[in-house]
């Protein structure tokens, strides 16, 4: 269907959907890393208030897979939704929570610190990024745009 054959109210709508698509989605994935990062954080302060000594052990590895789990929820939430652009989308909606939750414990930060928060929203942001452009690349093509 060419674009032409298109009304005025029908190519606004178009265009609604495309910018809705886009927000809503990503959105939907700063949700879902924030609750997975909640979640995560809690399971993580349980196990690690546990007296039994291998559980300790166990919250070594959760706190590694807890710096991976939530980037990999929201890229997966972004990439198998979004009709087009799942990096950009995704790089826009994880940068959020990640600065967020870098500072949530720093209240005066010097040049160092900065760096480090900046770092770690970086590292996150391009995790999230590649999971969505996998997930969106193995979407069949009809369901992907043709941009």
């Amino acid at each position: 269907m060419d674009k032409r054959d298109l009304s005025e109210l029908d190519r606004n709508t178009l265009r609604l959907w495309r910018a809705a698509n886009l927000v809503g989605w990503g959105m939907a994935g700063i949700a879902a890393f924030v609750v997975t990062w909640i979640l995560t954080e809690t399971a993580l302060r349980l196990i690690s208030d546990a007296s039994f000594t291998p559980l300790r052990y166990l919250a070594i590895v959760m706190s590694v897979l807890g710096l991976l789990f939530p980037p990999l929820v929201a890229g997966i939430v972004i990439g198998d939704h979004v009709y087009r652009w799942p990096g950009g989308t995704t790089i826009g909606a994880s940068l959020f929570p990640a600065v967020a939750i870098a500072l949530r414990t720093s209240t005066e930060l010097g040049y160092q610190e900065w760096a480090i928060v900046l770092a770690f929203a970086g590292v996150i942001a391009l995790i999230t990024a590649r999971v969505a452009r996998a997930r969106f690349e193995s979407r069949p093509r009809a369901l992907r745009s043709a941009s």
